[in-house]
């Protein structure tokens, strides 16, 4: 039966009703979600929280594992030294870092005794040295350990063998006046020939972690704590449970989700759970993964679930309010409307059915002239036929795609052709969005290649700074599309004077060799490094940079410097200049970039500044070792009569007692004042002791002028820090003493200071009065060659009038020049000839093409390094090292020029080749003779090297000046 009722009622049932129903579903969803929400936001925050915090504590172990990582490998060079040697010299390194490293509790390495001592046949036993602080004093000491057996610990350590982090325990080995404290260790392992030889390792204590576990409370009630692989608190909430077990204080946990079983696998997991009171919390674990150890750290939260819901709870009742308030005032509004409306559509029903079924175009105008709504209505309806047949057409036209078609709307309320308008709006829009979207996708994805492919390039290029640097600038101008760019590298050497020296400078894809160094503060660069910040400009000053390419020089139109910043310390500048303007997404990917290109340069300088000292200590150990063999074979000399076994002992106890005597020592005062002596050196100069301290360092000395100029300087940089390597002369009591002497300024540690000099010295008068007498020799001998000179060259003359008189044809070589041709046509070319140098630069070679000239002049810079280290007689490596400079850049020189010979067509590069070829193939084979122990003689391939490049530079290199010239070198 259908129930009949007005619109009245119908409106105010229906509209009613469901308003209630939607208010109350929607007040219910939203309390719903909301709860849900807050749930989902805490689990996301604590998880959050948790891994950020983790990962605090995990980058914190992980570089003081990168610390002793580097020992390790650095370790390997103790196979090359005296035991006692590289024992001295790990503890000073170890005295460094531990100082740079405060958070160290102490600092250690253990030794396996089998890998370095022979006589040591037992698969146990440790040699083991430690660094900690005692009194607010750096000590060390020295100790062996596990001779009768390895305790489980270590045991574990060596059975793993790689870098790891310990779990926490009481500290077993006591110095004196300590007391036991709990702590965790970080190791890495030391490799001998593949084996495990022993590990270095750094104690730390709890305080740290606890202070990062105290500092975390997402929420109030928060109780977070650090847990170790086998679940002992190493921090927590209540310092009173660390060194407790996890699964003693939390056994609920352990039972609802199997909470050890997630520590010890390092997985990240958030929960829902039930505390032992009954009550929710959530439960939030993330891993913390040290070195290659397999048994992960975890880092956790427990948040009670009341404290998170309280706003969502606050936000329910809120909502019920406000939804009673609306459903009252929707009441009365409906009631309102209901009247009016009813009146009207009597009236207009006709017209309505019609709209109703879409007939726009069959219906008339509806005429009534009521004056009161009816009459407004009326009207509104005719307007509104009016609007509908325009906004069909827009419609229409909006359906083809024709999105610029003329409409307007009937008015500010006209919602359907203000909506057909915004739809319009919004579809132009969307089409605008859609095409920045994909201009900003490809820019993201040209960055991250960029990033990808310069972090291989990073990776790949890490062990020379040249060619990281030459690297970086090729890749980087290519990728960002500019002309020109520079890469400038700190050189903190002096830390007085730190420069910023430029390494590579690529100009069109081209390597430049150029040299720049660049102060603080000075230049664009240098204000670049020092503000920290980049710097882009499109205003360049005329003068300042200018590109160069085949087509002549030009001013760039933008300039970019970015600098090389890790950890707030500039490590470079990079200098970009470009005839277009450079965007702003490549300037983001240039700064990006530069981090990762500091750290690797950091890495680098350190690497090399590693290098640079394990050689100089190993230099100083060949040194030294050579001395002792000189002091053993002089005591041989004296004990030769002796019996074999007293000759053995005594030969060692004269050695100790040598070592200990050798040297003399001097500390002074920063006025240069003797504060103390050795008897050594009391008994060099025949002064007691007494009679030399508060006498000054230039007491009896005997300098040169140029000493004398540079006296005070010397002192102010011993003041400064700096050490001082000398050979001095002393005349006192008529007698003259040449020593070798190192000053070493001494540094207060509280202070960081110089407070006092001290000088190591050796008496090296023999060996000077040796070197006198040498080099008289040489000087006789030099005379005496001068007189062979001149008799061979007569022997000659006489040969070819000879050869003349016999009528033989003479034979005209007319390939270049040998070894041997260049010999006998120059033999009055020697190496001793040309003094300290073997060749100097002189105007006559310049082509005055600059790249040209500075290849030109680093060849023959090279050549007398090389003839230098043959002259004064240097060790074999050093030799080798200078022949092998000299040969790889006379290579990289020839194939420069034979790429410009191709590229500008030069039409004598056939014979220019071919000279080349000749010089790289008699210096190659002297390098494998050398190499081979074959040289006996030099004089011969010195001179041929002489002449050879004094002829090519001024003869052969002569024939492509203005071909280069015009192609714009």
């Amino acid at each position: 039966m259908k129930i009949r009722m007005s619109i009245n009622a119908k409106m105010l049932i229906y509209i009613l009703s469901t308003s209630i129903i939607i208010f109350a579903f929607s007040v219910g969803f939203i309390s719903y979600r909301t709860r849900q929400l807050a749930l989902s936001d805490a689990e996301k925050l604590a998880m959050k929280v948790a891994a950020q915090n983790a990962l605090e504590v995990e980058k914190d172990l992980s570089n003081k594992l990168s610390v002793l990582r580097t020992f390790a490998q650095a370790f390997k060079v103790y196979d090359e030294m005296e035991e006692q040697e590289w024992k001295d010299l790990f503890v000073k390194m170890y005295y460094k870092v531990y100082e740079y490293n405060p958070d160290f509790y102490k600092l250690w390495d253990s030794w396996e005794l089998n890998q370095f001592d022979p006589t040591w046949t037992k698969d146990h036993g440790r040699y083991a040295v430690t660094v900690f602080k005692q009194n607010g004093m750096i000590k060390s000491s020295a100790s062996l350990r596990s001779v009768d057996g390895e305790n489980e610990r270590y045991l574990r350590i060596k059975a793993l063998s790689c870098d790891m982090l310990w779990e926490p325990y009481w500290d077993e080995f006591l110095e004196e006046t300590e007391t036991k404290k709990f702590m965790t260790s970080i190791s890495s392992p030391i490799y001998r020939n593949g084996q495990f030889a022993g590990i270095v390792a750094a104690d730390i204590l709890m305080d740290k972690f606890q202070k990062i576990v105290t500092d975390i409370e997402p929420y109030k009630n928060t109780v977070a704590f650090l847990v170790s692989n086998q679940g002992v608190f190493v921090g927590h909430d209540n310092e009173k449970l660390i060194g407790e077990n996890i699964k003693e204080l939390y056994p609920e946990y352990e039972k609802q989700f199997q909470m050890m079983d997630l520590v010890k696998k390092g997985e990240a997991k958030v929960f829902r759970a039930k505390d032992n009171k009954g009550s929710k919390v959530l439960v939030a674990l993330a891993p913390i993964q040290v070195g290659d150890d397999k048994a992960p750290w975890s880092l956790g939260l427990i948040i009670p679930i009341k404290p998170v819901l309280k706003e969502a709870n606050t936000a329910q009742i809120i909502s019920l309010l406000v939804a009673f308030i609306g459903i009252v005032v929707l009441t009365i509004v409906v009631l309102i409307i209901s009247r009016n409306i009813s009146r009207s559509l009597k009236k207009t029903t006709n017209i309505l059915e019609k709209l109703s079924v879409g007939d726009i175009e069959g219906i008339d105008d509806l005429e009534i002239s009521t004056g009161d709504e009816v009459e407004k209505m009326a009207n509104s309806v005719n307007r509104l036929k009016e609007g509908l047949n325009k906004t069909s057409v827009f419609a229409d036209h909006i359906g083809k795609g024709n999105l610029d078609a003329a409409f307007e709307p009937l008015g500010d309320n006209d919602v359907l052709g203000n909506s057909l308008l915004e739809m319009r709006k919004s579809l132009k829009h969307a089409e605008e969005e859609e095409l920045k979207r994909k201009i900003e996708d490809d820019k993201m994805n040209w960055a991250t290649q960029g990033l990808a492919k310069f972090s291989e390039i990073l990776r790949t290029n890490s062990n020379n700074i040249e060619e990281l640097s030459f690297n970086i600038m090729r890749n980087l101008i290519n990728y960002l599309d500019v002309n020109q760019g520079a890469l400038f590298v700190v050189d903190d050497t002096d830390e007085s004077q730190i420069e910023f020296e430029l390494k590579s400078a690529i100009a069109y894809g081209r390597d430049k060799y150029l040299k720049k160094r660049v102060g603080i503060g000075e230049e664009l660069v240098g204000r670049c490094a020092f503000e920290k910040k980049t710097i882009y400009m499109t205003d360049i000053p005329k003068d300042y940079i200018q590109i160069t390419s085949g087509m002549g020089t030009a001013n760039p139109s933008s300039l970019l410097l970015v600098p090389l910043i890790l950890n707030e310390e500039t490590f470079g500048v990079i200098e970009l200049a470009s005839f277009h303007p450079i965007e702003k997404y490549k300037i983001d990917f240039v700064e990006k970039l530069g981090e990762s290109i500091a750290s690797t340069v950091a890495s680098v300088k350190v690497n090399e500044r590693t290098t640079k000292l394990l050689g100089q200590s190993k230099q100083q150990a060949e040194e030294l070792a050579a001395q002792e063999e000189e002091m053993r074979q002089n005591l041989e000399e004296l004990q030769a009569t002796q019996e074999e076994a007293a000759r053995r002992e005594f030969e060692t106890t004269g050695i100790i007692n040598a070592l200990g005597n050798s040297a003399f020592m001097v500390e002074y005062d920063l006025e240069g004042t003797i504060l103390s002596c050795n008897a050594k050196y009391a008994d060099m100069l025949g002064l007691s002791q007494e009679q030399i301290i508060g006498q000054k360092h230039s007491s009896g000395y005997d300098f040169t002028p140029e000493m004398r100029a540079n006296y005070n300087l010397f002192w102010g940089d011993l003041r400064r820090g700096i050490s001082k390597k000398e050979i001095n002369k002393i005349h006192l009591n008529g007698r003259d003493f040449w020593v070798d002497e190192t000053y070493t300024p001494i540094i207060n540690m509280h202070e960081d200071k110089t407070y006092k000099i001290l000088k190591i010295g050796f008496d090296i008068t023999e060996q000077k009065l040796k070197e006198q007498k040498l080099k008289e020799q040489e000087e006789k001998l030099i005379e005496e060659n001068k007189l062979l000179a001149d008799y061979q060259l007569k022997i000659e003359q006489l040969q070819q009038k000879v050869s003349e008189l016999q009528k033989k044809p003479a034979e005209v070589s007319t390939s270049s020049p040998s070894i041997a041709s260049v010999e006998t046509k120059r033999a009055d070319s020697k190496i001793v000839s040309s003094g300290d140098n073997l060749l100097d630069w002189v105007p006559e070679f310049r082509l005055d093409i600059a790249e040209m000239d500075e290849q030109h002049q680093q060849l023959i810079h090279l050549a007398n390094q090389m003839f230098a280290s043959f002259k004064l007689d240097k060790n074999k490596k050093e030799i080798k090292d200078n022949l092998r400079s000299f040969v790889d850049f006379a290579s990289y020189h020839f194939g420069n020029e034979e790429n410009y010979f191709e590229q500008f067509g030069l039409q004598s590069a056939k014979d220019h080749l071919l000279e080349h070829k000749q010089f790289i193939k008699e210096i190659t084979q002297f390098q494998t003779d050398y190499a081979a122990n074959k040289v006996k003689f030099l004089d011969g391939t010195m001179n041929f090297i002489k002449n050879w490049l004094h002829q090519h530079f001024t003869g052969t290199d002569r024939d492509y000046i203005s071909l280069f010239k015009e192609n714009g070198l």
